[in-house]
């Protein structure tokens, strides 16, 4: 069939005149023999076209000197029309190219005449029903002798399936990637979603979930299907006639609506559909590896429409993608879930051996306290109160020992913000080294260097740290064997990320010769709750590396499997020897009476505790007032103001059960009296408060458990501060 088109204007476009002038200009001699460059055809065009129309593919061809446009029949059917739907249009091909390609078609029109290479692209193209149409374009251009092009021929061929096929195939790749690496189940479906729609034209797709009830259908992915309609199907309650997504999960068969204004499972939801401008919906059931319906892939077309075997398998593959997405999300659901539950059970099994071994530990402290403090009353009977006294000192060591133990616990439930002061750490090293090996079968050795720099340490952490440290090596020597440990000065020069920053540094090195850690388990010797032994708690070196960080240190472990574990243990160390005489305490005989006269006010809950502050007080020459609460401390401060007779200090217990503490009763005497005096006492000695109390209106802290010597000092310091 004949075509009269604008080839002026065509030519324009696409430049074909401009570029057979330029090639006859060019030296064009020189592919004189070339197939493509044969001289005018003779047939008559009438012939020519009965011609290709016997030719199975769709055939073209476009005479540029007669200004006319073929396109064989076998084209036309190609994309759904009659002969007669567009033979009358002018330039009618380019209006049914996919907006997106024309351009490029145009342009590889140009460059073919300008490479003289075959013409050989693959373009798409609208089917008259809204989809797509892949189409091979092959063609070459001929001209005269003069030089100057005068048509092209060419055939279509339709490799729709072919493009399908592999659009579809990059699209499963893509979601397979996204899926086995690890991406939210939200992308995949997205993903899988935009993948189909991009292999269309004018349609729409979305993927509805079957809530935990399997009643509902909730909003999967639909990213481009108008809000109003995914916020009213989103909680759709599925039934036998409740549109295609609603029935297909209904059922779990696929549901196929070529119109839904005719159709009565869309009978409820015709308006809405019309509204979003929805004309047919194939819904896919998304089915388990089990066979359950998980929920439905569904895709719309703006209006009434057939779907091909080749849209049924596409809405098939997508349904089962989206399916082993679902899953994976589930299976990874339940994993955590039972992994949870898991470590639940595991923290409650080392939360009881926790409480066992403190319980151990503290029955030992016990019967080193009651068996001095008895040796000591018997030394006392006999007169020999050289020997009571060691006995008592005895038994002081073994309570300041116990204190470890409510650190323990206390690093253990709020993390062990450590309470720092500078000092000298070596004794610390031997006295907790020589606890904790005692009464065992191990050999140890402490090598401590000479002129150790001091440190600003929790001494109470430290200790905790060194004696889990040396605990675990000597439950890894059962049958005996040898620990050492040393203590050094040691200079870090560069600085290493996440490790060390350059400084000076204490490194304390605690060695066993026992059998090592494997391999595989190095990476989690400082996780909570991993332990190799069977009676473990999996929470000493767990709280040993805590504490180091909070220090600004750095714990690491070196070991060779059969030949011994090595822990290293570095501490920021203090080198100025001006910081370090200014800041060591003087050891005062703080049981002397006191050289001012002050008045003290007492608040704690605990009455052995305000009997205990009380009995101090006396021997220190101070004189007192007691109060059970923050609201009785108030009133009494604020009746000794009024009469002239002020406290001069204040100590406040933290926590108060069912009365005010310490926070909101400083407060309050800070608005009766902006000058008063307070120390801050408390029990949990890494509360923020107590670390830093001179952010909350106090002078400083005393922590509990009490000694004579630190509230000497403290109330001491803050008297003549």
């Amino acid at each position: 069939m004949n075509k009269e088109v604008n080839i002026d204007e065509t030519l324009n476009q696409t430049n074909i005149r401009s570029f057979g002038n330029r090639r006859s200009n060019m030296a064009f001699d020189r592919n004189a023999s070339s197939s493509l460059e044969t001289t005018e055809m003779k047939l008559p065009i009438s012939n020519v076209q009965s011609w290709l129309e016997m030719v199975t593919d769709g055939v073209w061809e476009w005479d540029f000197k007669a200004n006319r446009q073929y396109l064989s029949p076998q084209f036309w059917k190609l994309l759904g029309y009659e002969n007669k739907d567009l033979c009358d249009q002018n330039n009618a091909w380019q209006e049914i190219v996919h907006p997106e390609d024309l351009a490029l078609f145009l342009r590889a029109i140009q460059q073919h005449l300008y490479d003289n290479e075959i013409l050989n692209i693959p373009v798409r193209y609208l089917h008259k029903d809204d989809g797509i149409i892949w189409v091979l374009c092959r063609g070459v251009a001929q001209r005269d002798s003069a030089g100057t092009y005068v048509r092209m021929l060419g055939t279509y061929t339709d490799i729709t399936e072919v493009k399908f096929s592999q659009n579809a195939a990059v699209a499963r790749s893509q979601v397979l990637s996204q899926i086995a690496g690890g991406a939210s189940l939200q992308i995949v479906l997205d993903s899988l979603v935009r993948g189909v729609e991009l292999q269309y034209h004018g349609i729409f797709c979305s993927i509805l979930l079957l809530d935990s009830t399997k009643t509902k259908l909730k909003l999967g992915s639909a990213p481009t299907l108008p809000d109003f309609y995914n916020t009213a199907i989103d909680g759709l309650v599925i039934g036998p006639v409740v549109g295609s997504c609603g029935s297909a999960a209904y059922s779990g068969k696929r549901v196929i609506v070529t119109d839904i204004q005719n159709d009565e499972r869309w009978v409820l939801f015709r308006s809405l559909a019309k509204q979003a401008n929805l004309g047919s919906c194939w819904s896919e059931p998304i089915i388990s590896s089990k066979g359950a319906v998980l929920g439905t892939f569904a895709m719309y077309h703006s209006r009434a429409h057939t779907p091909s075997a080749l849209d049924i398998g596409v809405i098939t593959e997508a349904a089962q993608l989206a399916a082993i997405a679902i899953e994976r999300k589930a299976d990874e659901e339940e994993r955590s879930k039972i992994e949870l539950q898991l470590l639940q059970t595991k923290r409650l099994e080392s939360i009881g051996a926790l409480a066992a071994g403190i319980a151990h530990d503290f029955n030992n402290f016990l019967t080193s306290l009651f068996g001095f403090i008895e040796l000591a009353q018997i030394y006392m009977r006999q007169g020999s109160f050289k020997k009571a006294a060691l006995s008592l000192e005895n038994a002081t060591k073994a309570l300041d020992r116990s204190k470890s133990l409510s650190n323990q616990l206390l690093t253990f439930s709020q993390g062990g913000t450590p309470l720092k002061r500078i000092c000298q750490i070596s004794d610390l090293i031997k006295e907790t080294c020589s606890f904790a090996l005692s009464g065992s079968n191990v050999n140890y050795k402490i090598n401590i260097m000479e002129e150790l720099w001091l440190c600003n340490i929790d001494r109470h952490q430290i200790a905790q740290v060194i004696d889990n440290i040396v605990r675990n090596s000597r439950e890894a020597l059962a049958n005996g064997g040898d620990i050492t440990i040393t203590a050094e000065n040691y200079k870090v020069l560069n600085d290493f990320p996440g490790l060390l920053a350059a400084g000076d540094y204490l490194k304390i090195t605690i060695s066993d010769d026992g059998q090592g850690i494997p391999v595989d388990m190095m990476d989690k010797v400082f996780e909570l709750f991993f332990s190799t032994k069977e009676v473990g708690r999996g929470l000493g070196l767990s709280i040993a590396y805590s504490i180091i960080k909070k220090h600004a240190g750095h714990i690491q472990v070196k070991s060779k499997y059969g030949s011994g574990a090595s822990f290293e243990v570095y501490l920021p160390a203090i080198t100025d020897p001006s910081i370090t005489e200014s800041i060591l305490p003087v050891q005062d005989n703080v049981i002397e009476a006191a050289k001012v006269h002050a008045k003290i006010l007492v608040m704690d809950d605990e009455e052995s505790i305000r009997a205990l502050v009380s009995n101090i007080l006396e021997a220190l020459g101070y004189s007192y007032e007691l109060a059970e609460s923050g609201e009785v401390a108030i009133s009494l401060y604020r009746k000794a103001l009024n009469e002239s007779r002020p406290f001069d200090l204040v100590i406040l217990d933290l926590t108060v059960r069912g009365g005010l503490g310490g926070e909101e009763t400083i407060k309050a005497l800070l608005q009766i009296d902006p000058k008063v005096k307070a120390l801050v006492s408390s029990g949990y000695a890494n509360n923020p408060i107590a670390v830093e109390p001179t952010l909350h209106g106090f002078l400083g802290s005393v922590p509990k458990p009490y000694s004579i010597a630190n509230i000497a000092r403290a109330i001491d310091r803050s008297l003549r501060g």
